[in-house]
């Protein structure tokens, strides 16, 4: 029944008390746009220590918007030998970073560590939560963080987003402070966390995956109509 998912997570581990995550727990990756992290280091760079915090203190605040949509949309366990699905209060723990290794700038982003098990809500029994809807859930969840990235940070900071040419409409990046217009040459990278590799599951693969797609198919349509 919708809304039987809609409660508070569990906290997987709190790392403020030197505590970690297990080591199958799954990682939900969920990089910024490169103009966003570009901006974050150009406001370390000169010292503009009230935008940056703002930035930051936004981003972090993203971070417990995601782990509340995880929950609503992937929180189910595998029950019994038919594998039902049935709803669970999962056990989860959203950390924002800024900075991934071998990368000499600023790069947001966030990791989302959610529990191989969880509690189901009905009976309270402990059962392998259901993968494939925690991984449909980053996708939901994806394309809300966009859009939460885009709305706070104009209001808060008034950025200006928009495609860029020769991108798709998907690929959006702030171009007011122009600094969309240096992302050429810079990579996302990966970090690992800090607590060593854990199973990582890319918010963006599907939507990206969607982009490329739809790109392939208007440029193939581009051809066959100008021969």
């Amino acid at each position: 029944m919708y809304g039987d998912t809609h409660v508070e997570p569990a906290l997987l581990f709190d790392p403020g008390r030197g505590q970690q995550p297990p080591a199958d727990a799954l990682d939900l990756y969920f990089h910024a746009p490169l103009s966003l992290s570009l901006i974050g280091d150009a406001f370390a760079f000169n010292d503009m220590n009230r935008e940056l915090d703002q930035l930051l203190d936004l981003y972090a605040g993203l971070a417990r918007n995601v782990v509340t949509l995880v929950q609503r949309q992937g929180g189910y366990v595998s029950v019994g030998p038919r594998n039902r699905s049935d709803p669970a209060r999962l056990e989860i723990t959203g950390m924002a970073h800024n900075a991934v290794p071998g990368e000499s700038t600023m790069r947001l982003h966030l990791h989302v560590y959610v529990g191989r098990t969880a509690a189901a809500l009905n009976t309270g029994a402990r059962h392998p939560v259901v993968r494939d809807r925690i991984a449909r859930a980053a996708d939901r969840a994806w394309r809300d963080y966009l859009g939460w990235l885009e709305d706070e940070t104009a209001q808060v900071l008034g950025f200006v987003w928009a495609p860029l040419p020769g991108h798709t409409s998907g690929d959006r990046e702030v171009v007011e402070p122009p600094m969309a217009e240096h992302i050429a040459g810079h990579e996302f990278g990966v970090c690992p966390g800090d607590f060593g590799p854990r199973e990582q599951v890319m918010a963006d693969a599907q939507w990206r995956a969607g982009v490329e797609k739809s790109a392939r198919f208007i440029a193939a349509e581009r051809q066959r109509r100008t021969g």
